[in-house]
Order: C-alpha cells, then structure tokens, then sequence
C-alpha cells in the first residue's frame, strides 16, 4: 500500500480503524444513561467497521480525500469509545446530573462523522452496493441529526434528585431542624413525593420524614390539615414494602396523637389494613423475650412508654388468652408493675393496667376451680 503525506500509512490507519471499531462495536452491556444515543451510535460504528474492512480487502491506492476522510473517521470513533466508557464507568447520578451535556456530545460526533463522509468518494472505492448504500444512508441520516435528549433520563434524574432530597430532609429533621424544615413549607413537596408514582425508596424516606417531623405537636396539627397527607400514608402502608409499611405506621401513629387526625386516619382505610398485619402478630405472639422487655418498659419507661406497653400487653392477653396470662403470672415482677400503674399511671393507662390485673384474676380464679 502507498504512503500517504503527513498521515499514518494507509494500512496502519485501516488497521486502526478496524480495531478501534471492533472495541466500540463489542461494548454489549449499554450504560444506565444514554442508552438510546450510545446504541445508535454504536450500530452507525458497526457499520462503518465493515466499509473499513472491504476497503482494507481491496488493497488498492486510495484517493487522498479518502485518506482525510478514513483519518478524520479514526479521531471521531477514538472519542466515541472514550465518551461510551465514560458513561459506562461514570457514576449514574453524575451521569443524570449532566444528562444535555453528554447528549450534545453525541450529538457533536455524529454531526461530525457526517462532515468527514463529506470528502469520502464512494463512487472511487471498490465496494460492495449493498455498503455504498448503507454509507450513503449513514452519510444523510447524519447530516440530518437532530439533538437527543432522552425523556426516561431525565425523569430518573427527577426521581434520584427527589429520592436524595427527601432523604436529606429526613435526616436534617431532629431537634431545631423540623421548625426550620415545616417554616419553609416542605410538607408539601415532601407529600407530592410520597403520593408519586416514584421509587419505592423515595416514597419510603418520604413517610420517614414526615415520620420526624410529626414528632412535634404543632407539626402534627400542620401535616394532619394537609388532606392528602394521611391518604399518601395509608396508600403506602397498603402496598409498601415491609420497611415503608412499619415507616407509614410509625408516621401514621403520631399523627394520630393529635385527635382530630384521627378521623382522617380512620375514614382513609388504616383501620382494615392494620388489623390485617398477621404475620407481625403472628411473631410478637411467639416472642420469647418481649413480654420481659414489656415489663421492664412498665417499671422503668417514661409515662408514654408505660401506657404503650399496658396497651400491647392487654391485646396480647385478649388475643391469646391463657398463654400470655401464664407468662405474666410467671414473671414475679408482672403484678407488682401492673399494681403500681393503677396507682401512679396516667388515667387511660390505670384503666388498662386493672382490666388486665382482672383477667389475670379471672384466669387464676378458672385455674384454682379447675383443680
């Protein structure tokens, strides 16, 4: 093969060209983003490989546009491969995150593949008509070109800035934080998120939050006077994953704190779906260690904690009846904690510490008659 002035030898540039070629046309697995742009412009590589290919079979001389032409070729299809491998090892948010940049970069080489096919002469190369034409295509399609800016990028853009964001919120809300977070107004933006047809994660870290900042009084009169707020919740305990089900609950629990949350809570369906948890009945019914831990929380917890733990120990007893009974009979310090409560708990709490001292009275009194 000839020489040609000032570039590679002609030989040596198809040989690139291939190899380069090949290593652009073999990267099979597409990256998260740009997915659509890197297979187009993958098949347009392939193409071109097999146009370098029958040129490089011919051995002929070549005219010295096509030498311009295969050279210009070689540097665009370099940048290709490097642009690929960017977006392949980049990191996805990044890659989101510049998502018109790196669209117009694809954009700008295939413009510039069409200008170096400008001073290809077909019509002197030995090739087949099926490549020609193929080439020919390649050639119009690419001076037409238009910008591509994928529309499913964008929106997993929107829902990784959405997913992070309410992540962020949910981890600033403590302390001082919530006061600054509701003073700003993100109940409302942080509900869109939650009611959305987003990632799961995000609706999950949504309910969290809104788990957070419910802990405040005045923040639970705020987020229960947002009507969709409470149906958001309920939505995602009903078809949550186990993790977004138990935020939901936990977010729907304080809320209902505030009385006149209640009734939203209700009229939204909670009610049913709670009552439908059955398999996490079904594991605190088997618990070994949790009617202690119960007990413990009745001498040792704060006046909320004593009155939660009375509340699940009275529904354990009615649902399970004799076996809960035993296992507080059997504990020594059960009645001991369950009397001081009567005495020195909060009124609800009092109720229930002396109905679940007269069951287990009950249940004595049954086994004593049934000796």
């Amino acid at each position: 093969m000839e020489i040609s002035s000032g570039f590679l030898p002609t030989g040596s540039l198809l040989d690139a060209l291939i190899h380069v070629s090949i290593e652009v046309a073999s990267m099979e697995k597409l990256p998260f983003v740009q997915i659509r742009n890197v297979s187009t412009l993958i098949r347009r590589v392939k193409l071109l490989s097999s146009l370098f290919e029958e040129i490089q079979e011919e051995d002929n001389s070549l005219p010295p546009s096509s030498i311009l032409c295969l050279t210009e070729l070689f540097s665009v299809i370099r940048r290709v491969k490097l642009l690929i491998q960017g977006c392949k090892d980049g990191s996805s948010l990044w890659g989101l995150m510049q998502v018109e940049l790196i669209s117009n970069q694809f954009y700008m080489l295939v413009k510039e593949m069409g200008k170096a096919l400008d001073v290809l002469p077909l019509s002197l190369l030995k090739v087949t008509v099926d490549i020609r034409e193929q080439v020919e295509l390649l050639h119009k399609q690419a001076k037409r070109v238009e910008l591509f800016i994928d529309p499913q990028d964008l929106q997993r853009r929107e829902e990784l800035l959405q997913e992070n964001a309410v992540t962020a919120l949910s981890n600033l809300s403590i302390f001082d934080n919530r006061i600054l977070i509701m003073a700003a107004g993100a109940v409302n933006n942080i509900m869109e998120v939650l009611e959305s047809e987003q990632t799961m994660a995000a609706r999950e870290n949504a309910a969290a939050a809104i788990f957070s900042l419910s802990i405040l009084d005045d923040c639970k009169v705020t987020i229960g006077a947002c009507p969709r707020v409470i149906p958001a919740l309920v939505g995602l305990l009903r078809e949550g994953t186990p993790i977004g089900k138990k935020d939901a609950a936990t977010a729907l629990f304080n809320l209902a704190v505030y009385n006149p949350n209640k009734v939203s809570i209700v009229f939204s369906g909670a009610v049913p779906l709670l009552q439908g948890c059955s398999e996490g009945l079904e594991e605190t019914k088997k618990s070994r260690v949790l009617m202690p831990l119960l007990i413990d929380l009745l001498r040792f917890g704060s006046a909320k904690g004593k009155e939660n733990s009375i509340t699940l120990l009275l529904g354990l007893r009615k649902e399970e009846g004799e076996l809960v009974a035993r296992r507080l009979l059997a504990n020594p310090r059960s009645i001991p904690s369950l009397q001081s409560l009567t005495a020195d708990g909060s009124l609800r709490a009092r109720r229930k510490a002396d109905a679940l001292l007269r069951l287990l009275n009950k249940c004595c009194s049954q086994s004593h008659n049934s000796i």
